[in-house]
């Protein structure tokens, strides 16, 4: 389940949460070399990425932050 403060915020992880949790880890996806699983381990990886660069600028403004992470 997604917070629903982070799904307010950034609605498409809760989406993404959705679609996955419609599907088995070894259905194709639109990507046809990708399954399930690759999309979600490939996701993970960027949120581990993100978190690590936001981890790593602490001093970063506000509206910085929000861009990272896709916002307006």
């Amino acid at each position: 389940m997604v917070p629903s403060q982070v799904g307010a915020a950034l609605p498409e992880p809760a989406a993404f949460a959705r679609a996955v949790r419609a599907r088995r880890p070894g259905d194709g996806t639109c990507c046809e070399a990708w399954t399930v699983r690759d999309v979600v381990a490939h996701q993970a990886g960027n949120i581990e990425e993100l978190a690590r660069l936001l981890r790593a600028s602490p001093d970063l403004p506000p509206e910085t932050r929000t861009s990272l992470l896709g916002g307006c």
